[in-house]
């Protein structure tokens, strides 16, 4: 036997273990989406619906929206440690870290501080000019 004529044999025979194999899988895998799946259903409870404004329309739709969310919902809008964002910290930094000291002489520092309230006049003079 010729290595070209057992190298097709053996992609055959692999080729036909592979299909068994898929066809298998493809059938258990339908079997299972076929059985449904029973999940503990809680009823709603009828909620006492508050009035908010004065139009039907507009309080039936602020009932619906003000009753869905609850404090289980609130858990999600925690930081990462589970206390809340704190928006007075820099992104990227804890609470705990304390920025790092700047020397008055640096020149980004300068850059940062500079007054550029004379430069914005001109450039909103400018604005205003027409040729």
């Amino acid at each position: 036997m010729k290595t070209d004529q057992l190298k097709t044999l053996i992609r055959k025979i692999v080729r036909e273990e592979v299909n068994m194999a898929v066809e298998d899988l493809k059938n258990e895998l339908l079997s299972e989406v076929k059985q449904p799946t029973k999940h503990a259903v809680t009823p709603k409870q009828p909620q006492k619906e508050a009035k908010f404004a004065e139009n039907s329309t507009l309080n039936s739709l602020l009932n619906e929206t003000a009753l869905s969310f609850t404090s289980a919902d609130a858990k999600h809008f925690s930081g990462t440690q589970g206390s809340p964002v704190s928006l007075s910290t820099p992104m990227g930094m804890e609470a705990h870290q304390a920025a790092p000291p700047v020397h008055p002489n640096d020149p980004m520092a300068k850059f940062l501080n500079k007054d550029y309230r004379d430069l914005m006049k001109a450039v909103d003079s400018k604005k205003n000019f027409r040729p």
